[in-house]
């Protein structure tokens, strides 16, 4: 199984969730101070993930600022 993890973000845990993306080997981490929203903020990522590694990778994660692997 190959994977490829992206994380969302609010602007105030930005540092958080660098730490969790440098931790968990995260390609991709989109930042919103809530504009666009949850929903939106994690289309941006699904689509980011699988239209730049969708073909490489069986699985796709997306994982929030806040968790703990």
């Amino acid at each position: 199984m190959s994977y490829k993890l992206g994380v969302v973000a609010h602007t105030a845990r930005a540092d958080q969730a660098h730490q969790l993306m440098d931790g968990c080997g995260a390609v991709y981490m989109s930042v919103d101070n809530g504009h666009l929203g949850a929903t939106r903020n994690h289309r941006r990522v699904w689509s980011w993930l699988s239209g730049h590694h969708g073909s490489s990778s069986s699985h796709l994660i997306v994982i929030e600022d806040d968790a703990i692997p």
